[in-house]
């Protein structure tokens, strides 16, 4: 399993996980919402499906919109915050 994330320049950036536990993956995730959506006031993101209610949850704990799209089954597109306002 892989965790890609796109860094200020648009290059994208591979972290191979020394595990395979999907919920380790699905934390890992979470985890990189959490953070910029705190950190930055906002997100707009692709992420997998199996976490819309954690996604849904931190911008309810946050205190900021939140708008999602489904994409695919294992796919969607989430915006949090000032993402939602653009």
């Amino acid at each position: 399993m892989n965790g890609v994330v796109f860094d200020d320049d648009g290059d994208c950036v591979v972290l191979t996980f020394d595990s395979t536990n999907p919920e380790f993956y699905r934390g890992f995730e979470a985890g990189l919402v959490w953070s910029h959506a705190y950190n930055c006031g906002g997100l707009d993101a692709i992420v997998h499906t199996v976490n819309a209610e954690m996604i849904m949850r931190i911008a309810e704990a946050l205190e900021i919109p939140f708008r999602g799209e489904y994409i695919n089954d294992n796919l969607m597109r989430v915006q949090l915050g000032h993402a939602v306002e653009c």
